[in-house]
């Protein structure tokens, strides 16, 4: 007896259906049910696989398998397709309602929707064979559709793929009154860049590091708005998202389909662009509105508490695509088809943290003619506080600052010192080697000269003899 047949869809001369791409769905099937195999054995549960690579079984050998095995729970693995490339999220099919079998797929379900961010098109019922003949309470899961285009593309990303099988396993081991333990089998440390992290460099080395790079002025300006917005956008390294705008505008200077009249700093296109025309980008009112959209599609793509938003000026806020890319690396393949483009953002990224400040920068409220301090100020211009409270703070607050960025200013000044006096070291000692080699050559002379006046002595001395 075991606790779970599970049954991967298709195989060998049956290929499933075919994504848009060619991706096969016996693939993403046999995927999915190796791994909830790995993680369910390490959680202590004894798993019968129908099919363990790729062959082909028909249905009833499926059901004699399971059923010869005495498994108290049977789950078949599949992937969606439908006429229509819109179609999308996720279902589960039992053989019919108020039984065990129900209880358990809705218990999954809810897993896979929760970690997925995937539509809940609910359990429904059919009269499969793998339902209908088996002995024990059996579910059948379609995980998404793979013949709508972003879902195939999740498909092929076998982080995805981990992430369902870990929530059917959840869910699962949830119904058997089995809670994951998440100390079994532990990974190890994560060593790649997280999207969502404080910002991992000072505002205005951004800005130094921009300026050093013949930004435009208005891409420096930039920064202030990154800065002021990342805390309420998910929290998104304000670093990842400016080290992409530079990226992805030429420091500002664009130059590719759109220009600056855009305001879109990181090329983000509608929601239904077909390809790459200036008209298949968003074009924002404010350069606060496309610096907001760009923070929050990056925040969607990180997993983010609270996303996907209700409200947010990402056109392209799909929920699919939650926690899909964590980390900066992942960002190849994903927000851009290039496969070094993270690669591309994280050396920036370690350009910026390397930059040493050499000048003030004032911080400007109004950065880019978009004002992102309007709450504090009345219609009238006038400070909606009480007194001069807000105004007394704000001075005091930019004498800190003042003081910060002289601080900042002066280290930069003696960073530059040392690195002169290194650099004078240096020249110093490869003098003083010059110069012991020198004397070694002035050594070797003279005794030379020594044994050749020695000889002329002798050769006198025995002259005056005669």
């Amino acid at each position: 007896m075991v606790d779970l047949a599970l049954d991967a869809g298709h195989g060998g001369i049956d290929p499933g259906v075919v994504g848009p791409t060619g991706l096969m769905e016996k693939e993403c099937n046999l995927y999915i049910a190796k791994k909830c195999e790995e993680i369910l054995k390490n959680q202590g549960v004894t798993v019968k696989q129908i099919r363990e690579d790729d062959n082909f079984l028909n249905l009833s050998e499926r059901v004699q398998i399971a059923n010869d095995a005495k498994a108290k729970y049977f789950f078949s693995i599949h992937v969606n397709s439908a006429d229509v490339d819109t179609a999308h999220g996720t279902e589960a099919y039992v053989l019919a309602k108020g039984g065990e079998g129900e209880k358990l797929a809705r218990e999954v379900l809810d897993h896979v929707v929760e970690a997925t961010g995937l539509a809940d098109r609910g359990v429904k019922f059919a009269n499969f064979v793998v339902l209908r003949d088996t002995d024990m309470p059996a579910v059948l899961l379609e995980v998404c559709f793979i013949s709508n285009s972003a879902e195939e593309s999740l498909l092929r990303d076998d982080d995805f793929k981990d992430k369902i099988s870990l929530a059917i396993c959840k869910g699962f081991l949830n119904y058997i009154g089995k809670p994951y333990k998440n100390s079994v089998n532990a990974q190890p440390i994560n060593t790649l860049t997280p999207i969502i992290l404080k910002p991992s460099a000072l505002k205005d080395q951004v800005k130094q590091w921009a300026k050093n790079n013949n930004a435009t002025p208005t891409f420096i300006s930039l920064a202030d708005l990154y800065w002021d917005l990342y805390s309420s956008h998910g929290e998104v390294n304000p670093v990842v998202a400016y080290a992409q705008a530079a990226l992805e505008t030429g420091y500002g200077k664009f130059g590719g389909k759109i220009d600056e009249g855009y305001k879109n700093p990181c090329g983000l296109k509608t929601s239904t662009a077909r390809d790459d025309s200036p008209s298949a980008h968003i074009k924002f009112n404010t350069w606060e509105d496309g610096i907001s959209a760009h923070l929050d599609h990056l925040a969607l793509y990180a997993g983010a508490s609270g996303y996907p938003k209700g409200h947010t000026k990402d056109s392209r806020h799909f929920p699919y695509l939650l926690g899909k890319v964590k980390y900066v690396e992942e960002l190849s393949g994903n927000w851009a088809p290039a496969q070094d483009y993270g690669v591309r953002v994280l050396k920036l990224m370690f350009d910026i943290q390397e930059t040493i400040i050499k000048e003030n920068f004032e911080s400007s409220t109004n950065a880019a003619g978009s004002n992102v301090n309007n709450s504090l100020v009345g219609k009238d211009g006038s400070n909606t506080d009480d007194g001069n409270n807000v105004v007394d703070i704000k001075s005091n607050l930019d004498k800190i600052s003042n003081g910060i960025e002289s601080l900042k200013s002066h280290y930069g000044n003696v960073y530059s010192s040392i690195d002169e006096l290194e650099k004078f070291i240096s020249e110093k000692d490869i003098q003083i080697t010059k110069l012991i080699n020198e004397n070694s050559e002035l050594q070797s002379k003279i005794i030379i000269y020594e044994e050749v006046i020695e000889n002329i002595l002798n050769i006198i001395s025995q002259r005056i003899k005669k």
